[in-house]
C-alpha cells in the first residue's frame, strides 16, 4: 500500500477588543496504490482525492457587569473531485451573569462531514473484509445545551446533546 497527502494553508485574523474574525482557505491533495504481489488482478491503480476550503469563524464579547455575552460562528465551503461540495457551519452563543458563583448558559448547533478513508473504500482483506468504493461521506447535524454554577476552582455543570449521523461508516469484523 503506499499513500501520501500533501496540504497548503493560508489565513489571516482580525481582532478589536470584542470582536475577532479568521477567515482562509485551504488545499489538500491525497493518492492511495495497493499493489498485490499475489494477485495482481486485486491491485489498485492510483486513486487520489483534492479538496479545497474556505472557512470563516468569528467570535464577539459584549461585557457590561454583571452580565457576560458570547457568540461564536464559523462556516466552511468544501469542494472535492470525488464527492459532492458541502457546507459545515456552526454557532455557540454563551452568557454568564456573575454573582457570589457565576451563573453560565449556553450551547452550539453545529453541523459536520467526514471522507471516507482510503482504506475503508479500497480495502483489499481476505473474502469477509473489502472496502466498499460506493461510500458516502458521514454527515452530523448535532447541538448541545449547558447550564454551569462557578464557584472559584469548582463547578457543576448539567448538560444535554444529541447527534444525529448520517451515513456512518462501521467495520463489522
Amino acid at each position: 500500500t503506499k499513500q501520501s497527502a500533501r496540504s497548503a494553508k493560508l489565513y489571516t485574523q482580525y481582532m478589536q477588543q470584542d470582536f475577532h474574525f479568521d477567515w482562509g482557505v485551504d488545499y489538500k491533495y491525497e493518492s492511495f496504490s495497493y499493489r498485490d504481489k499475489l494477485q495482481a488482478a486485486n491491485s489498485i491503480s492510483g486513486k487520489f482525492l483534492e479538496n479545497y476550503g474556505v472557512f470563516g469563524k468569528t467570535a464577539l464579547e459584549k461585557y457590561d457587569y454583571p452580565s457576560r455575552w458570547k457568540l461564536r460562528a464559523s462556516a466552511r465551503w468544501d469542494r472535492s473531485n470525488r464527492f459532492r461540495d458541502f457546507t459545515s457551519w456552526q454557532i455557540a452563543p454563551e452568557y454568564t451573569y456573575e454573582t457570589l458563583f457565576d451563573i453560565i448558559l449556553g450551547g452550539n448547533v453545529a453541523n459536520g462531514f467526514s471522507y471516507p478513508s482510503f482504506l475503508s473504500l479500497y480495502w483489499k482483506g481476505d473474502t469477509q473484509v473489502s472496502g466498499n468504493p460506493d461510500l458516502k461521506p458521514e454527515e452530523s447535524l448535532s447541538w448541545l445545551v449547558f447550564g454551569k454554577l462557578d464557584f472559584d476552582q469548582h463547578f457543576l455543570k448539567v448538560s444535554y446533546r444529541q447527534d444525529k449521523l448520517k451515513d456512518m461508516i462501521v467495520w463489522f469484523l
